[in-house]
């Protein structure tokens, strides 16, 4: 591992991110330098406590695999966590999040992962077909659903609740 590791910005090489977290990653200049470094450094240090998985610097830098040095730098502020070691910490931290981490890290804003992003157009047609603002009639919607609901029923593996 580099040492500037963190200061890179993520690309599509970051692998080890879920897609929906990687589409998130296109941070600003301003945004970056505004990322909350106390709360980062709180989050990550409480729930390691809490979790009694790491006690100092040193234990949660032999954790996460990422060098002591590099995480002081991380909780004074000098530079941003990358995404390859946040996915690091989530994973070795019980309790932490991906999402929370990359918020506090300035790599993500509070309430991009409320909204489920659709990356096709019909499917958004659909969403707002059927959706409570819907310009359909309250039976054309029932018929959609149903044929929607029979063609991909083989595609689903997840049982519908009638």
């Amino acid at each position: 591992m580099g040492y500037m590791e963190g200061s890179r910005q993520p690309g599509p090489e970051s692998s080890c991110l879920h897609e929906d977290c990687r589409n998130l990653l296109h941070v600003s200049s301003e945004r970056a330098a505004a990322w909350d470094v106390d709360g980062f450094r709180k989050y990550v240090i409480g729930h390691a406590q809490r979790a009694r998985v790491a006690h100092d610097q040193a234990s949660l830098a032999k954790l996460t695999k990422i060098d002591s040095g590099l995480l002081g730098r991380y909780f004074r502020g000098e530079i941003q966590p990358g995404p390859a070691n946040l996915r690091r910490i989530q994973t070795a931290i019980p309790g932490t999040t991906m999402q929370e981490l990359l918020v506090l890290a300035g790599r993500a804003e509070r309430g991009q992962f409320d909204q489920p992003q659709v990356s096709h157009p019909l499917a958004q047609e659909v969403d707002r077909l059927l959706g409570d603002k819907s310009p359909l009639p309250e039976e054309e919607r029932r018929l959609l659903v149903e044929m929607l609901e029979r063609i991909l029923d083989k595609y689903s593996n997840v049982q519908r609740i009638a």
